[in-house]
């Protein structure tokens, strides 16, 4: 009995190991025994045990031979199609789905390795294809293989234009535009990214004859855009000459204008043009090295755009204005041609005359303060020295000027040495009223001449000290003169010349082809800046208003008379010498929050045209891209003021308003607006229907709640002949759900079309 029980363990501990192989058969080299024909497996319903197999003799103890060797890996089979197989970094995880794995056993069997006893390298991106290596870790062993069947680089290689630029439609020398398009790079699982332009090259940049498509390049791929040719219906410019110091830079004023067949236009862009002073081509912004007067030519596709070309002079002398100054110890290292101020402290640097040289003036000069203007000379020669000054010495009123002498006002060093002022130089004043307090007697501009002096090779200075004490009547502050330039004249081998008027020219900003209909000769009088030149080189500015000017051929009594609406030819003499510039009026009136006055004593007493706070004091001017009315609370009222020559002229108003009522950071409620606000016009109130709403807004990324705004019609009226007034009152009482502040709107514009 205990033979036969020895006998049923054996058969079962040789049936362990070959259950436990998965998927293996039997090899020739494994011994397993047999089992009788009379075993059997008892059946669920036999409650008796099987009978005992009693085994041969020759089976008493069955085992493997120890002599047969244990199977070893031979190979990892890699079979199926990847369902990745573009790779395009080492750094990307390879993804083996798709992908069947079978281990091959040195006896002849094979294997599928378990979840887990296979890992993956990085992708090796060197050869003709991606490769990864495949490494099997397991009970039976280690074994690796390299994978590339099926796997291709994930190349870049289409580009398309998937949106057309706004232009494509080109004349003859014109520079390519691609504004508006939009690229697609298409890689080779097909998958797309969006290429920006920036990162592409873009051939020609300017469209020639014989150009039919833009070349667009991106890495080594390319793509062409076909263009359209036309002709341009005509190309006007309004350069004229103009007048320069040495070692200034060229900057001439206006533009070349192309006009298309459909009669649109635009401004030529500087890559398009090629400038040239006589024979020598020059760049927008290029110093200014030689002096003379040259021929000025600009070149659109190689013709002329002028019918008359105009002529550039260089003056032989340099300049050092309020814009070259820097305050004490805050000159940069290597600075060339510059002022400083030597003292503690601080000038102003102003720029609301519309008479200084450049634009800007040094003001707010006190007893003890001094400057020192720094010329950089290239060679030892001779040179006349000037200093423009303005007498600041003003009477009670701010209506006139007393004298000032010279030398009780500045004390000046040339080279370190003292310069001697005679007691016979006088400061002029205008010592005369003119009726009330005018702004421009700060800005009587000046320039005094001290002789010669020796230039020397590299730096040289002129110092000037303010030792006036003279305290002016009009504010009992010290009479110290403001300063716009000081200057070195090399002409006449720096000998001062008596000065007498050679020319006059004018310095014409844009915007003179869009003003606004409360246009009048003291307006214009703050944009164009006429320049009178003199034998000595001097060059100076001046005001419209001391100059006799003339409206399409008849005279302009009054600095303040409207100038009607549309295009107008003005006409400036001055001392014999005449200019002439275009203007186009608008028949609109627009009043921005930059134009905003805080009170009535602001308001300039020429002013025809302004907004002003009467009630309130909330709001304030923000700026978000552009500025408009924020802050306002109820209460809070404001007028618009524009002056009609006649009465009688039908005006359309209409307001620009944001939604005040703010609900969260991303959501405005509607708003009810004669809840909001009252209108007045000269007086008469207009009535603002129920209908009438701000409508609600959900904010999109990049907008602000606060400044949604909406433009509404307030239909049309009639002005009265003189001072118009539009009276804005906040009378919102509803608390907003953001903040419960009053829900009133804020104001961009107000704007009248005649």
């Amino acid at each position: 009995m205990r033979k036969s029980k020895r006998t049923l363990l054996t058969l079962v501990l040789l049936a362990l190991p070959l259950s436990s192989c998965r998927d293996v058969k039997p090899s020739a080299s494994l011994s397993t025994p047999s089992t009788p024909s009379t075993l059997s497996t008892p059946s669920a319903s036999s409650s008796e045990k099987p009978a005992p197999v009693s085994p041969s003799s020759s089976e008493k103890e069955p085992s493997v031979s120890s002599s047969a060797p244990k199977p070893t890996l031979t190979s990892l089979e890699v079979t199926g199609t990847p369902t990745k197989r573009y790779y395009k970094e080492a750094e990307e995880t390879f993804d083996p789905t798709g992908l069947s794995f079978v281990l091959h056993l040195s006896d002849g069997t094979s294997v599928t390795p378990a979840e887990g006893e296979l890992s993956f390298s990085k992708m090796d991106m060197t050869g003709e294809r991606p490769a990864v290596t495949i490494t099997y870790e397991g009970s039976l062993g280690t074994i690796e293989t390299i994978y590339s069947e099926g796997l291709a680089f994930n190349r870049m290689d289409r580009l398309e234009i998937t949106t057309n630029p706004d232009k494509t439609s080109y004349a003859p020398g014109e520079a390519v535009d691609l504004k508006g398009i939009v690229l697609s790079g298409y890689w080779s699982d097909g998958t797309s990214v969006g290429i920006d332009l920036k990162d592409c090259q873009v051939s020609p940049s300017i469209v020639a004859e014989d150009t039919t498509s833009i070349t667009i390049s991106y890495q080594e791929l390319d793509v062409a855009l076909p263009i359209t040719k036309i002709a341009l219906k005509g190309i006007t410019t309004d350069i004229a000459g103009g007048e320069y110091n040495l070692d200034k830079k060229f900057e001439p004023a206006g533009k070349v204008t192309l006009t298309y067949p459909d009669d649109t236009t635009r401004a030529a862009r500087e890559d398009e043009l090629v400038y040239k002073l006589d024979d020598r081509v020059v760049k927008r912004g290029e110093i200014l090295k030689n002096p003379g007067t040259f021929t000025l030519d600009i070149l659109f596709n190689n013709q002329s755009v002028f019918e008359t070309k105009p002529t550039i002079v260089v003056h032989n002398y340099y300049l050092l204005e309020a814009e070259d100054y820097y305050e004490s110890g805050k000159v940069p290292s290597g600075a060339e041609n510059y002022v400083e101020r030597t003292n503690p402290g601080a000038f102003q640097v102003n720029s609301d005359s519309d008479t200084a040289h450049g634009g800007k003036y040094l003001a707010s000069i006190w007893t003890g303060d001094t400057i020192v203007a720094h010329f950089t000379a290239a060679e030892a020669r001779k040179a006349a020295v000037a200093v423009c000054l303005s007498n600041s010495n003003l009477n009670a009123g701010g209506a006139s000027s007393s004298d000032l002498k010279l030398n009780q006002t500045i004390a000046v060093k040339i080279n370190g040495v003292d310069y001697d002022i005679g007691d016979d130089v006088l400061l002029k004043g205008t010592n005369s009223w003119s009726g009330s307090y005018d702004l421009s007697m700060w800005f009587n501009w000046q320039e005094v001449s001290f002789g010669s002096m020796d230039v020397r090779e590299g730096d040289n200075t002129i110092e000037i000290k303010f030792i006036v004490d003279q305290t002016r009547t009009f504010d009992n502050q010290v009479a110290a003169p403001n300063i716009d330039y000081v200057k070195l004249n090399f002409e006449n081998n720096g000998v001062p010349t008596e000065d007498a008027v050679t020319g006059l020219s004018l310095v014409q900003p844009s915007g003179l082809d869009s003003l606004q209909n409360d246009t009048t000769l003291r307006k214009l009088s703050t944009l164009v800046k006429p320049m009178v030149s003199y034998r000595s080189g001097i060059r100076n500015p001046k005001s419209l208003l001391e100059m006799a000017c003339s409206c399409d051929g008849t005279e302009i009594t009054s600095p303040d008379s409207l100038i009607d609406p549309g295009a107008h030819t003005i006409k400036v003499t001055y001392e014999g010498f005449s200019q002439t510039f275009d203007i186009y009026v608008q028949n609109k009136i627009r009043f921005e929050a930059e134009t905003f006055y805080e009170k009535a004593s602001d308001v300039p007493s020429q002013a025809t045209t302004y907004a002003i706070r009467t009630a309130g004091g909330c709001y304030a001017v923000e700026d978000s891209g552009g500025k408009y009315l924020g802050h306002i609370s109820y209460g809070d009222k404001m007028e618009y003021h524009f002056t009609s020559a006649t009465a009688g002229k039908s005006a359309q108003l209409t307001i620009r308003l944001a939604n005040g009522n703010v609900k969260s950071v991303s959501e405005t409620e509607e708003m009810q607006l004669n809840q909001a606000i009252s209108l007045k016009v000269n007086g008469t109130s207009v009535p603002i229907p129920d209908s009438v709403v701000l409508p609600a807004h959900q904010v999109v990324e990049g907008e602000s709640c606060w400044t949604i705004w909406t433009e509404l019609d307030f239909g049309r009226f009639t002005t009265i002949q003189g001072d118009n007034v539009i009276e804005l009152e906040f009378v919102a009482t509803l608390k907003r759900g953001i903040d419960q502040q009053v829900a009133a709107p804020n104001v961009d514009y107000l704007q009248l079309v005649f």
